[in-house]
């Protein structure tokens, strides 16, 4: 044999013997069976895809989305349950979730109970749009969109906001009532309890309990807070009979109590609306402030006249720390702010504007309302006493007003001097033409 064949047959066990020993590598360790009496054998350690399985923690149930269900339906209700889903008849437990929209018919009604047991009451003839709904239940956030007519809120929790084309509600705990005519544009707001609050463009009003205020499309703020009304109370308890217990705590010396003939005059007419006309001779622009069963502001420019009406009532009209209360019951309110007062030391008398030809006769309403010296019963003021100086027909007209009494009536048309005076002494004096003024005072201008 030669030395390169021995080399050959070398390399070639060489590698059958390398073969083998990979085969016995390769197979399966034989089954390890215990006898009786020796030791159990330990088991084998988990594989890297087990030890992966275990550390994965057990799946979680996602907590159920916030939503309304309907309750209390009355008559017709329309509801589209969700953003996607078809409007059609509400029914009792329906659940209607962010996007989804409810409205009432003309005596329609029904009630919606968030899941975390907040509650609001949807009045007739109302719209409105489940605009958000936050997930959170710990502090839960909702807002709504009103379309028109009215809704109760109870708040259980968190935080609710109610949008309207002119201001926006909001209530943190718990009893908020907003209303929106779509056709005046006007939002009125009542906190019955809570931290509530009324916004616009033009600035915000926080409201408190037994508090409303309100807002419209004029451009101008919300109103000051103004009490609730006997109607706005007992409203509250008639659509929401949770309100009654939270009432007596609102109200522990008695809710207020509303005008004995239901907001009747004497003869058992309806009182007619307030009337006012307020004119700004001043050289700078003032803001005129009126509360009562309606509130709002009148902003006038130099020379600019403002002129409509109000509901009936007595109001409250407040500019530059100054207040005078009005009764739609005693007339038409006629105001001038700055007039000008007639010349004193020897000046000339204001001519009359070439523009005013006083064809119309001079009307006038004077009220003596001071109240009576509580020792005495008289009063400090006395009679009062108007001058009326007619410079166009030089004649002088003299009217009395006692204590307590109204005296109404027409003067000749003309350019006046006007004073007046009581036991007090002199008080005011001016200028006027028939046409384009109209005197209604009031002695006193806010009652005790």
């Amino acid at each position: 044999m030669t030395l390169r064949t021995f080399f050959c047959c070398l390399y070639a066990v060489c590698c059958l013997v390398l073969l083998a020993l990979l085969m016995a590598a390769c197979s399966p360790a034989p089954a390890v069976v215990a006898e009786a009496g020796s030791a159990p054998t330990r088991a084998a350690a988990p594989t890297t895809s087990a030890k992966v399985a275990q550390r994965h923690p057990p799946t979680m149930t996602p907590a159920p989305a916030r939503r309304a269900t309907l309750s209390e339906l009355a008559n017709e209700v329309l509801a589209r349950l969700a953003a996607a889903a078809d409007f059609s008849a509400a029914r009792e437990g329906d659940a209607v979730t962010e996007g989804g929209l409810v409205r009432t018919g003309l005596e329609g009604k029904v009630r919606l109970t968030f899941t975390e047991g907040t509650i609001i009451r949807l009045g007739p003839n109302s719209e409105f749009i489940v605009a958000e709904v936050s997930p959170e239940a710990a502090e839960p956030f909702t807002r709504l969109r009103l379309v028109a007519g009215q809704v109760w809120v109870i708040l259980t929790g968190g935080s609710l906001e109610v949008e309207t084309p002119v201001g926006v509600a909001s209530v943190r705990g718990s009893y908020l009532g907003v209303s929106y005519d779509p056709q005046t544009q006007a939002v009125v707001v009542t906190c019955l309890e809570g931290e509530c609050g009324l916004r616009n463009d033009r600035g915000e009003v926080a409201l408190s309990d037994g508090q409303s205020s309100s807002a419209s499309d004029d451009g101008l703020p919300p109103s000051p807070p103004e009490p609730l009304s006997a109607d706005d109370i007992k409203e509250w308890i008639e659509v929401n009979p949770e309100a009654e217990a939270v009432v007596e705590e609102v109200y522990p010396d008695g809710t207020p109590t509303p005008p004995a003939d239901g907001g009747s005059g004497d003869s058992g007419d309806p009182l007619p609306p307030l009337v006012y006309t307020i004119t700004n001779d001043c050289q700078i622009s003032k803001t005129i402030n009126y509360s009562g069963p309606e509130s709002g502001t009148l902003a006038l420019a130099p020379g600019e006249t403002a002129a409509g009406e109000l509901p009936a009532g007595q109001y409250t009209f407040t500019e530059g720390g100054e207040s005078v209360m009005w009764d739609s019951s005693a007339g038409e309110l006629v105001g001038r702010l700055c007039d000008e007062p007639a010349p004193t030391g020897g000046g000339q008398p204001k001519s009359t504007p070439a523009a005013v030809t006083n064809s119309q006769p001079l009307q006038y309403t004077l009220t003596h309302n001071c109240p009576p010296d509580p020792q005495s019963g008289a009063s400090r003021e006395g009679v009062w006493v108007w001058t009326f100086e007619n410079v166009t027909l030089a004649q002088t007209f003299t009217i009395s007003v006692n204590p307590g009494s109204t005296e109404s009536g027409e003067l000749p048309p003309g350019h006046y001097r006007v004073s007046d005076y009581d036991n007090t002494g002199p008080l005011e004096s001016g200028e006027l033409d028939s046409d384009r003024d109209r005197v209604y005072v009031m002695r006193c201008g806010q009652l005790p």
